[in-house]
């Protein structure tokens, strides 16, 4: 897939249309049957997709796919469909109970078969944590008469970002040649309710994660920040940051929220490490917070 870049502030749009089929062969010319079935996928701002600049935006294009799940009023999955992005579908294509009218529609990306019922276990452990996921808010949708669908989709998850700002006046290449950044003691896995289309809980055994060099991200469960630390390798030197104990205009952080973005900017020299910024930002502003240590 080529990249495509665009500006952060942006509201994303792409039209999936289930209209013509190119073979009327496989599909009935006449009748319910017929009913096209349109969805107006829109991607928030920084929001995952296949398509993507640093700060998040982008877009789906021609190729990629979705999973589709289709409710009951009984929360009961009926149907989940994998939708590709640049083909034609019917109703027909659907393969819904013919007797339910009313559906709640939601979606994800990447696509998925894994859930039980109307619960995802997504495991960020999975490519140590680096995948992202996509929900559609629900939609209501009637069987075979609704013809244009608009699907919202916007993290499921947090995302930790840490970068280190190298005195390059005191910290030599040979010094910050070790440089390691790592987040522990998260809760792994996010239960998610996917009629709902959001994250309802995080559990697992509490692990850690880790990347050399002088940038790194983590999309983790939104969860508690409990015992959650940042811990920063470099010249030989480690630096912990428990995020219990900070404070976001003199609040306490307590959260890590879906669909935010937890900024750490550290400075560090052969003398101190400074924490110049941390904020939410992106989807959100959560604030700044100042510090420093001996090193």
């Amino acid at each position: 897939m080529k990249r495509t870049i665009f500006k952060s502030a942006l509201l994303l749009c792409t039209t999936l249309t289930l209209t013509t089929s190119c073979n009327n062969e496989n599909h009935p010319a006449k009748g319910d049957e017929s009913m096209s079935f349109s969805i107006t996928g829109t991607v928030k701002p920084l929001a995952k997709s296949p398509e993507l600049n640093e700060n998040g935006a982008g877009k789906f294009t021609d190729g990629d796919q979705n999973s589709l799940f289709f409710f009951t009023d009984k929360q009961d999955p009926v149907s989940t469909f994998l939708y590709t992005y640049g083909q034609s579908y019917f109703w027909s294509d659907l393969n819904l109970p013919q007797d339910v009218s009313t559906f709640t529609l939601t979606g994800c990306y990447p696509p998925t078969n894994k859930q039980e019922n109307n619960i995802l276990q997504w495991d960020t452990q999975t490519n140590n944590a680096q995948e992202d996921l996509l929900l559609a808010a629900p939609q209501q949708v009637q069987n075979k008469t609704t013809t244009a669908i608009p699907l919202v989709f916007s993290h499921a998850l947090h995302k930790i970002s840490v970068e280190l700002i190298v005195d390059k006046t005191s910290i030599t290449d040979e010094m910050e040649s070790d440089a390691r950044i790592s987040c522990r003691n998260l809760l792994p896995i996010a239960y998610i309710d996917l009629k709902e289309g959001k994250v309802t809980n995080a559990t697992g055994n509490k692990c850690s994660f880790s990347l050399e060099g002088k940038k790194a991200h983590f999309i983790v469960a939104p969860q508690p920040v409990a015992d959650v630390e940042i811990s920063i390798h470099i010249n030989k030197k480690d630096t912990v940051f428990k995020l219990a104990d900070k404070t976001i205009d003199n609040i306490p952080l307590k959260q890590l929220r879906a669909g935010q973005q937890l900024i750490y900017r550290i400075a560090v020299s052969n003398e101190s490490f400074s924490i110049i910024s941390q904020e939410i930002n992106g989807w959100e502003s959560q604030g700044e917070i100042s510090d420093s240590i001996l090193f």
